[in-house]
């Protein structure tokens, strides 16, 4: 006998050796692959005293290694024996037939053994097999070499690990002494169980996977996953551990607890296996969804109301930590470590939070409305309802406010930026919950299509601090209210259409106060696209009204129209006042004074009655007004200290003018063409290399050539030829080349 192999043996029948781990494992999956028959030091293996409990997270996940190395050593051993012989011949087996042999001698050897070290075994071969196909030594779902069998056997094993623990948790005391201990300060063995099925488990398939109870799994998922982050009370200790120190505001001692808190959480196992936990949850939560819809929502429900709970706990500790708001130069050198830890943990609660609620999104999207129908199950009271993909979605939304704090670490939800912080996962699961609760389809319920909506709007205008953050906390808040407010406008705005007109009011006064800051430049940038959304929403509501009614609207299929119209006179201005140099820029305010016109422009042409449109053609003839007067203004304002800014924000405002135009109805646009012929006039050919002219009237061929409305084209195209020479500079003026090729499409 082979002396590697007896030194091997003896070592597996101690409870305890010197060898180191790794050798030991590298010994073990040496001989599973190369002696005649893996089926004895398979059971011996898995009833060793060394692998017995108490069990290690350690010597588990070496376990599993050890048979996943296994697999490949085999592979490759038998493909060194039969170089030329991959797919055998009449009289001789392929290389994945014997292979699969192996693999079946593997599992013999797992039969009687515990149900978490059956779990670790299989669930290496499986993933040793799951290696192999990825790189195309194996076919993709093919089933070969054993792989349906090793599947069965991962199910089962993680199933006798459930059945377990599920019968000691209904049953009487006596059934935990069956339960397998765990090592001192290591996870108790069901935990230790997910973290393993986490590596296999997501690559059984779909049909095999239900075969589980998979409620059960969710719940022991989503609490390991609790677990991890201490159930969200991991900052609670932060606060008095944080004192001054020298002309630093923190300073965290290292004598204090919560360090050691930190250190506990990083090195935890649950921790470390968190992204492949959160990934088998939302796999099952998925799975669940799509095969049983009824269940699934109630099941993807709990789990979303932990997420929130977590969320809820972690930002109430956060307000009071004394962290919110501070910069790195505060924070004394040696404390700045810890506070990186802290950054780490949040964002991994983030990515977690993401990782489960996309894919519950994504799958409830796809639920015929009949599958979530009924407002209670027959067995229950109303209290239970079975929720919606509505209520779910508002669940995600309430969880991403109560993480805005740390959204905005990645520049917000409404970022356009392509940076390394760009995280368009946590975009897709924001828009996709928004989508579905704004979606027009009746859910089931007696309440009116869009209230769910509204009443989270309500929720965010009236939103402060975490309730119960006492007065201390509202003084410490920092940069929270900002984000906090960031993404409460960032949903608002996408809610807008739903929105009833008594709602209107509460919605602009929350934009109010940041509609003239930029000094946070998310929570400025949303509040205008609040507003606009707003005016936007009455432009499609009065389109609608008119495409249906073929007559102006009555006031009460209007109403809320006197709102806002009332807005128009004091955004124009708004607009205006925010179009110097750091505020809005040269694109927001085009887009946004066109948007405006536009929607001052909507009751336009709703009456056969030439008042009728006189009147509605009073609010753009005040936009076009104030635009004016602010152009030919003649002193500069106080804000532009040189006339070079001052120059700029001239020449913003006239492009401004131009964006106008195809908002604007025929009996304005005489004016307004008027208007930018003289601007345009004004302005020299060249200065010294100052192309403002030559921009202006790029700018306005391009609003005439792609957005001017078939209604005005005839009567702008006609002005265009009649003053293009002039505007170019004479047909028979010299121009260089490159000005004569720029504008030969003019």
């Amino acid at each position: 006998m082979d002396r590697g192999y007896t030194n091997l043996l003896f070592h597996l029948n101690r409870p305890s050796t010197a060898l180191p781990l790794q050798t030991l494992t590298a010994s073990l999956s040496h001989y599973l692959s190369s002696l005649p028959s893996p089926t004895p030091l398979t059971a011996i293996s898995i009833s060793s005293p060394f692998f017995a409990p108490p069990l290690s997270h350690i010597e588990l996940s070496a376990l599993s290694t050890a048979f996943r190395h296994a697999v490949h050593l085999k592979h490759k051993s038998l493909i060194d024996d039969h170089p030329g012989n991959v797919l055998g011949t009449l009289f001789s087996r392929g290389v994945k037939v014997r292979l699969r042999d192996w693999v079946r001698d593997v599992l013999k050897g797992l039969e009687g053994g515990v149900g978490v070290l059956r779990l670790a075994c299989a669930g290496g071969v499986l993933t040793g097999l799951g290696d192999l196909e990825g790189v195309g030594k194996l076919k993709a779902g093919s089933g070969e070499a054993g792989r349906g069998r090793v599947e069965d056997e991962v199910v089962v094993a993680l199933a006798d690990v459930m059945e377990l623990y599920e019968s000691a948790a209904h049953g009487g005391g006596w059934e935990k002494e069956f339960q397998p201990v765990t090592g001192q300060g290591d996870v108790e063995a069901l935990s230790l169980a997910l973290i393993l099925a986490s590596h296999s488990l997501p690559l059984v398939p779909t049909p095999k996977l239900k075969a589980l109870s998979l409620p059960i799994l969710a719940h022991h998922l989503t609490s390991t996953i609790s677990s991890a982050f201490q159930s969200g009370s991991f900052l609670d200790l932060l606060p008095s551990s944080i004192t001054p120190k020298d002309v630093y505001k923190i300073h965290i001692s290292p004598t204090s607890s919560f360090p050691s808190t930190l250190t506990r959480i990083l090195a935890s196992p649950l921790y470390t296996s968190l992204a492949l936990l959160s990934k088998l949850t939302a796999c099952v939560l998925s799975t669940l969804v799509e095969s049983k819809p009824s269940m699934g929502l109630v099941v993807a429900g709990r789990t979303l109301n932990v997420m929130e709970g977590l969320a809820r706990d972690v930002e109430r500790a956060w307000v009071v930590g004394g962290l919110d708001g501070v910069y790195e130069d505060d924070i004394e050198p040696e404390s700045r470590e810890l506070t990186t830890q802290i950054w780490t943990i949040l964002k991994t609660f983030l990515f977690t939070t993401i990782m489960i609620s996309e894919s519950i999104l994504s799958t409830t999207v796809f639920i015929p409305p009949s599958s979530f129908s009924s407002s209670s199950s027959p067995s229950t009271s109303t209290s239970t309802q079975t929720p919606t993909p509505k209520s779910l979605s508002l669940q995600t939304l309430q969880t991403l406010s109560h993480l805005s704090f740390i959204i905005s670490q990645f520049g917000g939800v409404t970022t356009t930026s392509t940076s390394s912080t760009d995280f368009p996962e946590l975009k897709k699961t924001f828009y996709i919950a928004l989508d579905v609760l704004t979606s027009s389809e009746q859910e089931g319920s007696s309440v009116e299509n869009g209230s769910m909506g509204e009443q989270f709007v309500k929720r965010l205008c009236a939103e402060d601090v975490p309730s119960g953050a006492g007065g201390e906390a509202k003084e410490r808040r920092g940069q929270l209210q900002p984000a906090k407010k960031a993404f409460a406008l960032a949903c608002i705005e996408q809610l807008v259409p739903i929105l009833s007109d008594n709602s209107l009011p509460m919605v602009f006064q929350t934009c109010f106060p940041y509609l003239y800051d930029p000094s946070h430049r998310e929570t400025f940038e949303s509040a205008h696209s609040v507003v606009l959304g707003i005016f936007a929403a009455h432009a499609q509501k009065v389109a609608d009204v008119k495409l249906n009614a073929k007559q102006r609207p009555s006031n009460s299929e209007l109403k809320g129209t006197t709102f806002v119209e009332s807005l128009v006179p004091f955004y124009a201005g708004c607009l205006i006042e925010n179009s110097v140099s750091g505020r809005l820029s040269t694109p927001q305010l085009r887009l946004a004074y066109s948007a405006l016109v536009r929607s001052a422009s909507s009751g336009a042409h709703t009456s056969t009655s030439s008042s009728a449109d006189a009147r509605a053609l009073a609010l753009p003839q005040f936009c076009i007004d104030t635009l004016l007067s602010a152009i030919n203004a003649p002193s500069t304002p106080s804000s532009l200290p040189s006339a070079s800014d001052g120059r700029d924000h001239l020449h913003r405002l006239h492009l401004t003018l131009i964006s106008t135009l195809p908002s604007l109805h025929l009996p304005l646009l005489s004016r307004a063409l008027d208007s930018i012929r003289s601007m345009v006039l004004s302005l020299p050919l060249h200065t010294d290399g100052d192309e403002r002219r030559k921009e202006l009237v790029e700018e306005l061929f391009k609003e005439i050539l792609e957005k001017v409305g078939d209604r005005e084209k005839e009567t702008v195209m006609r002005w265009w030829y009649d003053v293009r020479a002039e505007l170019l500079g004479g047909g028979g003026e010299k121009r260089e080349e490159g000005e004569a090729t720029t504008l030969s499409r003019l």
